[in-house]
């Protein structure tokens, strides 16, 4: 390996070292991140959600075979993880927020099938604490990113609106401009007889 090949994969480890500990100070968060960390922060008080802080351990947390049933990779999740993708970027918006939230819950009842089971009861505890610090959190996201229309814009929108036509109309309309079309053309009418 050469000289340059080292340095450049040492620059890149010392950069990802300093991103992590950035991230673990809490530092370089945008405004967007940091309005889903608040949301998640909301969530996380709860005692009901203790078990959903962290990715599940089969051995420490009692769940053998907790993978065999839950894919790791696209039904697993947690509130820790969902901090992790808000701080790498690949959560940055409150609807791909509420859809890794969604991920605990289906993986919860996926695996924890009795409804009556400590995680169940915990988990729609869980479910009626966030959704409305969720909603809430969607309100502000949505007044503070989300660019509302101008005025202008509205009205250019509703004047090119599409109005839905029938098949007949459509047929109708379409042999009329035929004729206007050859009124214009031929103002004598057809003289290929």
């Amino acid at each position: 390996m050469t000289q340059e090949k080292r340095s450049v994969g040492a620059k890149d480890y010392v950069l990802a070292h300093a991103k992590k500990c950035a991230k673990l100070q809490g530092a370089s968060r945008n405004a967007v991140q940091t309005l889903l960390i608040e949301c998640l922060r909301l969530i996380r008080r709860h005692s009901a959600a203790d078990f959903f802080l962290r990715p599940v351990d089969e051995g420490r947390d009692v769940a053998p075979g907790y993978y065999m049933i839950i894919d790791r990779h696209t039904e697993a999740m947690d509130l820790q993880t969902i901090e992790d993708r808000i701080d790498d970027g690949r959560c940055d918006s409150m609807a791909q927020f509420k859809i890794l939230f969604q991920r605990i819950v289906d993986s919860c009842v996926k695996f924890n099938q009795n409804p009556d089971s400590l995680i169940r009861r915990d988990l729609a505890t869980l479910q009626k604490l966030a959704n409305p610090i969720i909603e809430r959190c969607e309100r502000k996201f949505n007044t503070q990113f989300v660019k509302p229309l101008s005025d202008d814009l509205k009205r250019e929108v509703s004047e090119s609106s599409v109005i839905s036509v029938s098949p007949a109309q459509a047929t109708k309309k379409q042999s009329s401009e035929k004729k206007r079309k050859l009124r214009i053309d031929a103002p004598y009418g057809d003289l290929t007889d």
